[in-house]
């Protein structure tokens, strides 16, 4: 390596290369180092003092010296490794959702529409099956929680029976609301179960399923953020079920969905006690929300929002 040129010489051939024409990738600890050529060629050199004066020569001595300097220490690695987990963390917990609430809200309506009777499929297959309940006492309940809102034929109430999952309520994307018939055989009063269906609603309202899939699919999302193929969000569909029924809606989600139900329901003259009626039962019904099925199993902090919601005509 000269001032200008570096030659490449081995058996049966000898290569000479002005320095504009090599891009010498960064050291890595004792990994041989690679030139690549504009020709297409590449060499692979082992020889370290010999890269020294070649990075020096290319005037990346001090910065790649220092890198490799730091890479062959064991506690700046450690420390280097604290660093990407931290950075790592937060953006799991603050990048990603603070992505995924502008894109759920940017879903096409007839994509979110066809998400939500996907879902629907795919839960009638894997988990449920018609309702068991009388005909006229699903009609009737149908009629009562759509009369709560301005736009009710923006919204589609189910019911179905469920065995494996118990009592519970999902909202799926697109306004589709199910209840299962254990959830509206524990209710001791109607408004119990209004005040439930508050609460998917406001789910609905604030896309939660929606940001909830984007932040635990990354990839999914990265590809939307990417790509700008808002589209493709469709084949999240598949993914639905399984969130709703095997994670935990995050504190601010459930926070969010209380807040706006408690708001509607006062509007409707409907205290919002009903609504912590029906939590407490399902506490008592299935245990802790630690290790309970159904509803609570989808729905943490069950005794604060019990007390927020007892409270609430006080506030």
């Amino acid at each position: 390596v000269t001032d200008s040129n570096i030659e490449v010489i081995g058996e049966g051939f000898h290569y000479n290369y002005s320095l504009d024409e090599v891009t010498l990738q960064p050291r890595l600890a004792n990994i041989a180092a690679r030139f690549e050529f504009d020709d297409g060629g590449v060499c692979e050199v082992n020889d370290q003092p010999g890269l020294d004066e070649v990075y020096k020569n290319l005037h990346q001595g001090s910065f790649h010296k220092l890198v490799h300097k730091l890479e062959n220490k064991l506690r700046y690695i450690f420390i280097t490794a604290a660093l990407a987990i931290c950075t790592i963390w937060l953006l799991v917990q603050y990048g990603i959702p603070l992505v995924a609430k502008p894109i759920a809200f940017e879903i096409p309506i007839e994509y979110e529409s066809q998400m939500g009777k996907e879902s629907l499929l795919l839960i009638d297959k894997a988990f449920c099956d018609p309702s068991k309940l009388d005909i006229k006492r699903q009609a009737g309940l149908r009629d009562k929680m759509l009369a709560m809102l301005d736009n009710p034929g923006n919204y589609q109430v189910e019911f179905r029976y469920c065995k494996a999952i118990g009592a519970n309520a999902l909202a799926l994307p697109s306004g589709i609301i199910i209840f299962t018939d254990d959830m509206v055989k524990l209710a001791k009063d109607d408004k119990e179960l209004l005040g439930v269906f508050a609460h998917e609603v406001a789910h609905v309202d604030y896309r939660h399923t929606l940001r909830h899939i984007l932040q635990d699919s990354i990839a999914g999302l990265l590809i939307v953020v990417l790509t700008g193929d808002i589209g493709s969000a469709s084949s999240l569909a598949a993914a639905i079920p399984t969130v709703l029924l095997q994670t935990k809606f995050s504190r601010d989600f459930e926070r969010e969905a209380d807040i706006q139900a408690a708001e509607n329901m006062v509007k409707l003259n409907l205290q919002p006690v009903h609504l912590a009626n029906i939590l407490e039962r399902l506490e008592k019904e299935y245990g802790d929300e630690e290790d309970s099925a159904g509803f609570l199993s989808t729905h943490p902090l069950t005794r604060e929002r019990v007390k927020y919601l007892t409270d609430y005509k006080k506030q």
